[in-house]
């Protein structure tokens, strides 16, 4: 996708093709994803959209007005199963209904793409204070997330939330509760090991100029 400085681009994507004889098919593959999660951004590598499928292979299909500089994309993935605009018009898309706490749970996924994009070079130094700032108070609340799912896997029962007489989801339900309530611990630790790198930072007097020299 070009840059909105290059113009506007008008992306839609959906599961099915909308049968315009002014689209042209610019690509038709299978791509590989190995967490069956499929990721569209634009020529500075911006995110716009990302959807789950329900396969690992995913069948794509690029359609576009123009083979050299489109105006209007179509993304077509059978595959897909959840839609999620970053930057998008939502009634452009067909997005599939989710729950509100999976809702929640995609948009912090975003947030913590786009924010590893961006701390890759930080034009001030000293917004590298409140961003930790902000990874910790959100640490605490990863914590709070992985103690609550730990505590609803443990009050799950079967017949009721999940198969009954079926050995593997037992098993499944029982290795949950272990390994949740192992992540809480480590949650904790790791919280406890940005707080510290906060305080430090926090007595560092940047340059947000890097070209000033101290007197």
């Amino acid at each position: 996708m070009l840059h909105d400085s290059e113009g506007e681009v008008r992306l839609r994507v959906g599961t099915t093709a909308d049968g315009d004889p002014n689209m042209l098919l610019l690509f038709e593959g299978i791509l590989q994803s190995s967490r069956g999660w499929v990721e569209i951004g634009n020529v500075y590598n911006e995110l716009t959209f990302g959807f789950r499928t329900t396969t690992d292979e995913v069948r794509i299909s690029i359609w576009g007005d123009d083979p050299r500089q489109s105006e209007r994309i179509l993304v077509q993935c059978p595959d897909m199963v959840d839609l999620t605009g970053i930057e998008s018009r939502r009634e452009d898309a067909e997005v599939t209904d989710v729950s509100e706490p999976r809702r929640a749970a995609q948009r912090m996924e975003e947030a913590a793409r786009q924010l590893a994009h961006s701390v890759r070079d930080l034009d001030s130094p000293s917004d590298s204070h409140p961003i930790l700032g902000s990874l910790l108070d959100a640490q605490r609340s990863i914590e709070q997330i992985l103690r609550q799912l730990a505590d609803w896997h443990r009050s799950t029962s079967a017949g009721t939330h999940f198969s009954e007489g079926h050995d593997e989801s037992t098993l499944g339900i029982m290795t949950a509760v272990t390994e949740l309530d192992l992540a809480v611990q480590q949650a904790d630790g790791l919280q406890e090991t940005i707080a510290r790198a906060y305080g430090g930072n926090g007595v560092v007097r940047w340059f947000d100029n890097t070209d000033t020299e101290e007197d």
